[in-house]
């Protein structure tokens, strides 16, 4: 077809027009080949070099304990602050775990496990509060151990990954958000305390409190990068 279009054009006498044309479509090709081959060839190789970070985790486990008395029916309120934490200025709070044990102290025959609730408001503590796996309320009435657990920094699971879509300095900036865990985690802690069977009726002590042991757990971490290679 080219070589009829082109006998056609030199019959017409229109030869110039024709060679001028072959030589714009020869120079566009050349143009292309050099900018894809030259000009761009340092973005080319650099894709194909991205380097290749290995981010690994390394964890530390704080653990406090404390211990409170509670009334019957009454509420107190337990407030953990971790700013002044001896982890706190070189690393990220990941979580906090906590749990609560008690047992039935009133010393009469018969007297069944006092009713322990335990909740922690979603507010006044920076925390990832939408993760699925927080928990963040529990109750016992058989005298056995109540555990919640609260993420703190989003997306953070332990895990090391490979990374190349990021910087060094991307990767590190991600993992180094100092907010998360600022404010106070404040632990609410109820009993509805039991009265030993006969009660009313003979001489019996009344159980009007309950002792708590409270324990919580803060895993700490901080981040390490290394380049293995490119990708």
């Amino acid at each position: 077809m080219f070589l009829q279009f082109y006998k056609d054009m030199v019959e017409d006498g229109n030869r110039n027009i024709l060679n001028g044309f072959v030589v714009f479509f020869v120079v566009s090709l050349l143009f292309h080949g050099y900018i894809y081959n030259v000009v761009k060839a340092d973005d080319i190789a650099k894709r194909r070099e991205d380097p290749l970070f290995q981010v690994t985790f390394e964890e530390q486990l704080a653990v406090e304990s404390t211990e409170i008395i509670v009334g019957d029916g009454e509420q107190q309120t337990l407030s953990l602050d971790f700013s002044n934490d001896d982890f706190r200025s070189s690393n990220m709070l990941a979580m906090v775990a906590i749990t609560v044990d008690y047992e039935e102290t009133s010393g009469e025959v018969g007297d069944s496990c006092d009713v322990v609730n335990v909740n922690i408001p979603p507010n006044g503590f920076k925390a990832d509060w939408t993760k699925e796996q927080n928990i963040l309320a529990g109750n016992a009435d058989d005298c056995s151990q109540i555990s919640l657990l609260v993420y703190v920094y989003p997306d953070y699971d332990g895990v090391e990954y490979l990374e190349n879509d990021l910087l060094s300095s991307e990767i590190e900036t991600m993992w180094s958000e100092s907010s998360h865990g600022e404010g106070t985690l404040s632990i609410q802690l109820e009993v509805d305390a039991t009265q030993p069977l006969g009660s009313g009726i003979v001489p019996t002590a009344n159980d009007e409190n309950e002792r708590l042991q409270i324990e919580w757990t803060v895993t700490w971490f901080d981040v390490n990068i290394e380049q293995i290679g490119t990708a």
